[in-house]
């Protein structure tokens, strides 16, 4: 479990690194006259957006453990997808894409065979090895490079979607799946890679990437699944590229800081690992006994923030956060069962937490690292930090208006899914 979290936070810290470094580095290192020969000559075509991608890769699962005993008998599965791209161009003068240095949006479906996955823990009742069971993912990426020379390139991507498995837990048939406890699941991916471009058409690449699944604890059980591994990428566009890019600068127009509040409402839902940690203590004869089915439980949340846009790209704050639970009664009541006096939960809670958004276009991810100065939900829920991160969509036509989805984690595992709108007071600036 140490070692996840580790993973998580080494890979985050590097990609964050890669996009500051971008930000201050001219992002193509080329002056041939080649490059300006062809740059000329392609400026003749009608240039298109749009092209087509896949990518295969061999993954290994290295999240293992439940309650010290290695569950996971074989590790490696693989990934395959196809996507639609769409290429930010010079001639588009989006302020965004200049910010971005021209990034590519994907558009895919996945496949993961994770069939061959396999896990088996100490049930004696349940002798057996249990399957992780294939993922069927639709997801957006952002794919970003960080430095070009020639027809070389680095860079790094992010990528967000939701995931159907085929064989999640099951307590007839495949009870030693702790990882993937539902149909559905949150997808997030992150990695870094270098890529060749081989004609004006075509351009292949390889990358290290990681990839996480989880139901952010909207059922039982909920560790999600960790993997780690090689993803090998091909791209085709039907207009033309630059195979020798020339070195590119881009003068952004100067934006007026922009102080304003951004006020949030919104409804999270999450299961109860204090109902899955009793079930586990009951008779075998028991319906309820590892059973995978439980009940959606309701916070009310609202948020008001204390915003400073300072670029195109970033904004930060400091944000007050209170929810109110309708489940503190459940909690009390399984602990009164189980003989727990003294730790009592409470239905409102109270947190400060710094903010930071990053925007592209209409769309945003929002981060917020926080502390409770009040918070009382028994015995498991000591946690004084909590994390949240999701995306945010602005339509053009809302105004200050927006809508958008969040995972709250608690310790860096996931412990519920936001669903909020929200609206920004006092914004002045109308360029972002």
């Amino acid at each position: 479990m140490k070692f996840r979290r580790i993973t998580i936070f080494i890979l985050f810290f590097i990609v964050f690194a890669l996009s500051i470094y971008a930000e201050n580095e001219n992002v193509v290192i080329s002056d041939s006259t080649t490059a300006q020969d062809e740059s000329v000559e392609l400026r003749k075509h009608n240039f298109c957006h749009f092209g087509y991608g896949g990518s295969a890769g061999m993954f290994y699962h290295f999240n293992r453990e439940v309650d010290g005993t290695d569950l996971v008998k074989s590790s490696l599965g693989s990934f395959y997808s196809v996507s639609m791209n769409y290429r930010a161009l010079e001639q588009d003068n989006s302020i965004y894409d200049m910010a971005y240095g021209l990034p590519t949006i994907n558009f895919g479906v996945m496949f993961g065979y994770l069939s061959h996955i396999k896990m088996r823990g100490n049930l004696p009742e349940a002798d057996y090895n249990s399957h992780l069971g294939n993922q069927y993912t639709a997801y957006l990426a952002m794919h970003r490079d960080f430095l070009r020379k020639g027809r070389w390139s680095m860079g790094f991507s992010m990528e967000n979607g939701i995931s159907l498995t085929t064989t999640h837990y099951n307590k007839h048939n495949n009870v030693h799946n702790r990882f993937i406890g539902s149909n559905f699941s949150i997808y997030f991916g992150a990695g870094i890679y270098a890529k060749y471009i081989i004609n004006p058409h075509f351009d292949v690449a390889m990358g290290l990437n990681f990839k996480h699944f989880s139901n952010s604890a909207m059922d039982r059980p909920n560790l999600g699944s960790n993997l780690m591994g090689i993803q090998a990428y091909v791209n085709y566009y039907p207009s033309p590229i630059l195979t020798q890019p020339r070195k590119i600068s881009y003068d952004l127009p100067k934006v007026k800081p922009d102080f304003y509040l951004d006020l949030s409402v919104g409804w999270e839902g999450k299961t109860l690992q204090e109902e899955w940690n009793y079930n586990e203590t009951l008779d075998p004869s028991d319906p309820n006994y590892f059973t995978g089915h439980y009940r959606v439980r309701t916070l009310w949340n609202t948020s008001l923030a204390a915003m400073f846009r300072y670029n195109v790209k970033y904004a930060s704050g400091l944000a007050l956060d209170y929810s109110y639970s309708t489940y503190s009664n459940v909690i009390n009541r399984i602990q009164q069962k189980e003989g727990i006096n003294g730790h009592s939960a409470y239905r409102h809670v109270l947190g400060i937490s710094l903010r930071h958004e990053v925007f592209y276009k209409q769309m945003s991810l929002t981060m917020n690292f926080g502390m409770y100065p009040y918070r009382h939900m028994g015995t498991l829920n000591k946690h004084l930090i909590y994390e949240t991160v999701g995306l945010r969509w602005y339509p053009r036509s809302w105004g200050n208006f927006y809508m958008s989805y969040m995972v709250k984690a608690h310790g860096m595992r996931a412990d519920g899914l936001q669903f909020n709108l929200g609206y920004r007071i006092l914004r002045r600036n109308k360029l972002f």
